[in-house]
């Protein structure tokens, strides 16, 4: 079966467009862009009519002067994949989104991935179905007397919570009235416990769980590590994301933090606004993350074969899977943190998704 077969799906193809539309019509907002010269104008011309056949344009081109930006190498510029490429034609080639959305699903990641740690799952909710950690019914009563116990808890859903949306945050002290409250709030979701972080990432931002995001990709018979990224939180946000006001910092392959970062909207940090020097910060138990991810990655390669993976690291060091976003996982903090995110494979990954990527051949 051809994998442009396998991976056509045309409710993907709409909303892959609609996401494209929208990352350009955000461009006007982006104000820091540097002009290509007329040598990189060329290489990127040659580059995509050597890999499309033509010399038809797919992207927005704008894209390349806010790369032009942050990338110190100007030869390396041709490299980058344009956010509308990126969505409208790679992140749903790779990915069914029927099947993600499916398999995307914080109910079922103790099932999926059982040899990893998680975050200690106090209940879910399912519709009218309410479980425990261990998947077992208990009533409203049960429910309430399991979050009290706790002391504190995050309440997420189970599924589609980017940037923090609808997730909520319950402590003892607001009264059983607020958590039922919450509880009653959303259909679909799960109670956890709160993390505690490792000291190296608590001194960076203590409010908020900070997590390195792993980028995973599975092409010529190997899953690839593409990027990492450490995400903070700022201020008294108890969020990491950046469309929350959190920021973004590399992460060299060896496991340790570059030296800026950036904000939703390409301002660049050398500090954390907190105080915290990002430089030469090693991040733990990076490799062991690393090898988790690729571990885990092939059992996914049903619905998707890119995927990003939020980490949080305990106390002591133990890696603590708490997200596997399936599709649509973001570029941006990746390239504009760490470079064009398929590296020296960006010839052969375009090569590859012109050939089979039906949407490309019309």
């Amino acid at each position: 079966m051809n994998i442009h077969h396998f991976f056509k799906d045309n409710k993907k193809i709409s909303e892959a467009e609609i996401l494209r539309q929208k990352e350009n019509k955000a461009l006007k907002d982006i104000t820091l862009r540097k002009p290509l010269t007329d040598k990189q104008e060329h290489d990127i011309e040659v580059l995509w009519t050597a890999v499309s056949g033509t010399k038809k344009r797919f992207f927005c081109h704008d894209w390349y002067e806010i790369y032009n930006i942050t990338e110190p190498n100007p030869d390396r510029v041709k490299y980058y994949i344009p956010n509308d490429f990126y969505y409208g034609y790679v992140d749903g080639f790779f990915s069914n989104s029927r099947l993600c959305k499916v398999l995307d699903n914080k109910e079922y990641y103790e099932l999926l991935f059982p040899e990893v740690t998680h975050p200690k799952t106090i209940i879910r909710r399912s519709g009218s179905i309410l479980t425990d950690g261990h998947y077992q019914m208990i009533d409203t009563g049960k429910a309430i007397d399991l979050c009290k116990a706790a002391g504190e808890v995050i309440v997420k859903p189970s599924m589609e919570s980017w940037g923090g949306v609808n997730i909520k945050f319950w402590h003892v002290s607001q009264g059983e009235q607020v958590l039922r409250e919450i509880l009653n709030s959303m259909s679909y979701y799960v109670v956890q416990g709160i993390l505690g972080q490792h000291s190296s990432l608590n001194a960076i931002h203590s409010q908020s769980i900070n997590t390195i995001r792993v980028l995973s990709f599975i092409f010529e018979g190997e899953v690839h590590v593409l990027s990492s990224v450490l995400r903070m939180g700022v201020g008294n946000s108890r969020f990491d994301n950046a469309s929350a006001g959190g920021l973004f910092c590399g992460i060299t392959h060896d496991g340790v933090l570059k030296d800026k970062a950036y904000d939703k909207h390409r301002q660049c940090f050398e500090r954390h606004p907190q105080g915290a020097e990002f430089a030469g910060v090693r991040l733990p138990s990076y490799n062991q993350i690393c090898e988790q991810v690729k571990m885990l990655a092939p059992r996914l390669a049903t619905a998707t074969r890119i995927v990003s993976w939020d980490y949080a690291v305990e106390e002591d060091g133990t890696p603590v899977l708490v997200e596997a976003n399936m599709t649509m996982g973001g570029v941006n903090v990746h390239q504009e943190t760490n470079g064009p995110v398929f590296g020296d494979m960006t010839e052969r990954v375009l090569r590859y998704v012109f050939e089979h990527n039906e949407k490309l051949r019309g």
